[in-house]
């Protein structure tokens, strides 16, 4: 079999697309041909991604799948001069997240695109790597996600538009935290419970951009109470301890206050 389907799996996507048992065998072998010519595609890993995203055999190839995997092809990735190199970022892309191919090119993917173009003032290579890393985000809502997030970093903390791109490019998984369950609630015990200034804040988040996807309640608090109690200097606190595991953050802790202790100790001789 082409797509090397087991029967469950075979089920499975008839089940969810029950309407494919309605279209010829020259319909679907057109659409499976298109995937594995345009994007290297074929076997049980074509099969595994219509399993997940069986939607995409009832897509139109000339109206919808060839239009969009050229736009991918050849604007968002065409930063790489290897046309191989570019289908082989497309099919990654496509094998992360699917339902990306089942967007308007024209009326939703195109003007993210240059939303986030323009708005963060990436370069070329930055935007590929971004959408690679992280396709999701050509699914958000500009109104209701992604402007309101931007202006969250520039508009209250003061990022500047460099800064922001700085973050959004090495974590643009920041952009699927939810404002009002993650986010803010976040910054608000950053800035009123801890006490930081917005200043201090921004070095933290651009030291380790990802500090703000670790839990608040199971992560970020008991660090920063164990940082308080200690004493530490909030501009002397090197960010990427958020990340330590809890045995390397506790080394971490025990060795910096033997160095603080000693440093006092010198002053006073």
């Amino acid at each position: 079999p082409a797509l090397q389907l087991s029967d469950d799996d075979l089920k499975k996507l008839v089940m969810k697309r029950p309407q494919l048992l309605g279209f010829s065998i020259e319909n679907l072998g057109g659409t499976t041909g298109f995937f594995r010519h345009e994007l290297n595609l074929y076997g049980a890993e074509l099969g595994d991604m219509l399993v997940r995203a069986p939607y995409l055999l009832s897509y139109s190839v000339p109206n919808n799948l060839y239009p969009t995997v050229v736009y991918l092809r050849d604007d968002v990735f065409g930063c790489y001069d290897d046309i191989e190199r570019r289908r082989e970022a497309v099919s990654a892309t496509i094998k992360r997240f699917p339902l990306l191919l089942g967007y308007s090119l024209e009326d939703n993917l195109k003007k993210k695109v240059q939303f986030l173009r323009t708005r963060l003032d990436v370069s070329p290579m930055e935007l590929a790597r971004m959408i690679s890393t992280y396709p999701q985000m050509l699914s958000l809502s500009m109104e209701k996600n992604l402007r309101p997030k931007f202006n969250l970093f520039t508009q209250q903390l003061g990022f500047s538009r460099e800064e922001l791109r700085a973050v959004i490019v090495l974590t643009p998984t920041t952009l699927s935290l939810s404002l009002e369950k993650n986010l803010n609630p976040k910054i608000e015990y950053l800035l009123r419970d801890v006490g930081l200034t917005k200043k201090q804040l921004r070095r933290l988040i651009l030291q380790t951009p990802g500090m703000l996807s670790y839990s608040l309640d199971t992560r970020m608090k008991p660090r920063m109470e164990q940082l308080m109690a200690a004493g530490r200097e909030w501009d002397n606190i090197p960010a990427p301890v958020f990340g330590l595991t809890e045995k390397k953050f506790m080394k971490w802790l025990e060795s910096s206050e033997e160095r603080k202790l000693l440093k006092e100790a010198n002053r006073s001789k």
